[in-house]
């Protein structure tokens, strides 16, 4: 009986190799799936204590290592071939279609005014120009600049130029900002006859520092940061 499991698992009586999944879909560089070889004799029945050996068609598509992990390589459609020491063979067919680009909008660059709010809307494609949904991450240079409020929208807070960057999987952006001075309305605002007169600071461009202490956007600054 021993010697007959030997024969069995040295490839003599196997007649089909099966592969697990059959299919393999790839849309990140990240993934990676085992697959799975069963050797079966020809009434059907699992031959134990077989060694396979794996490899792919096309290594440029999807990769496999001698433990049956494959990994996505680049886009297309490949097999993977579990082959056993007779020679018979099995197979897995692989799909991958990663991620292409990241693209926002504004692409060049973001205009805000001291306390006004827009948003940075990005999104990823794959390899057939689709939009997929992934998590972007999107994070200020300059806190004391820009202040996030949610996943997309950013307030400007007090005048310059900083950055935005935009990281999602593998791929990055940066998105340029400009802050410029707000603007009010004669007769409105903290710039206004009637906020001079309740000692809002001055109306002139001239301030030093119009969005500090006692400037004549102090309000809004401490407003958004709860102050």
């Amino acid at each position: 009986m021993t010697v007959g499991w030997l024969i069995a698992g040295c490839g003599q009586d196997i007649k089909i190799v099966e592969v697990k999944p059959m299919n393999i879909s790839f849309t990140k560089t990240t993934q990676a799936e085992k697959i799975k070889a069963k050797a079966t004799e020809v009434h059907g029945g699992e031959i134990p204590g077989v060694t396979f050996t794996y490899r792919s068609e096309n290594s440029g598509v999807a990769t496999v290592d001698s433990s049956g992990t494959v990994k996505p390589a680049g886009n297309g459609s490949t097999a993977i071939i579990a082959r056993a020491p007779n020679g018979v063979e099995g197979e897995s067919f692989v799909k991958v279609c990663l991620p292409k680009e990241l693209i926002c909008h504004p692409a060049d660059k973001l205009e805000l005014k001291v306390g006004t709010a827009a948003p940075i809307k990005c999104h990823v494609t794959n390899c057939r120009d689709e939009k997929i949904q992934t998590q972007i991450e999107m994070t200020p240079t300059d806190t004391t600049m820009v202040l996030k409020e949610g996943d997309n929208v950013f307030i400007g807070l007090k005048v310059g130029d900083t950055q935005i960057g935009v990281k999602v999987l593998d791929m990055t952006a940066t998105v340029a900002v400009h802050v410029d001075e707000q603007e009010f309305l004669p007769g409105m605002g903290p710039g206004s006859m009637s906020a001079r007169k309740r000692g809002g600071g001055k109306a002139g461009k001239d301030d030093k520092d119009p969005y500090g202490t006692g400037g004549r956007f102090d309000h809004i600054i401490k407003g958004m940061s709860g102050n």
